[in-house]
């Protein structure tokens, strides 16, 4: 995990427990529980289109199937984009 509070001066976490009291704070900003930030990453990372093996692994999940599983309520609108995509390509467009 890499929380970045200033950055010019990340700070790199290689391992990190979480529980109910650990909270990311920036001054100026809401209090925001750590684990809150993990769903929030990996909510983005799929809109943003990265691929879920590659989530899978900054996660540490053990195979995606856990990462699909956790995160498909994310998905339902990209399948309107998936669609237009291959609609495209089956029409020569």
């Amino acid at each position: 995990m890499v929380v970045v509070v200033d950055e010019l001066s990340p700070t790199i976490l290689t391992s990190y427990r979480t529980n109910s009291r650990d909270w990311f704070c920036v001054p100026g900003c809401a209090r925001i529980p750590v684990h809150d930030l993990r769903h929030t990453h990996a909510s983005i990372a799929l809109q943003a289109a990265v691929h879920p093996k590659i989530l899978q692994e900054r996660l540490g999940h053990s195979n995606v199937k856990v990462t699909l599983d956790t995160y498909s309520h994310v998905m339902p609108p990209m399948h309107a984009e998936a669609a237009a995509r291959i609609a495209a390509i089956v029409d020569g467009r």
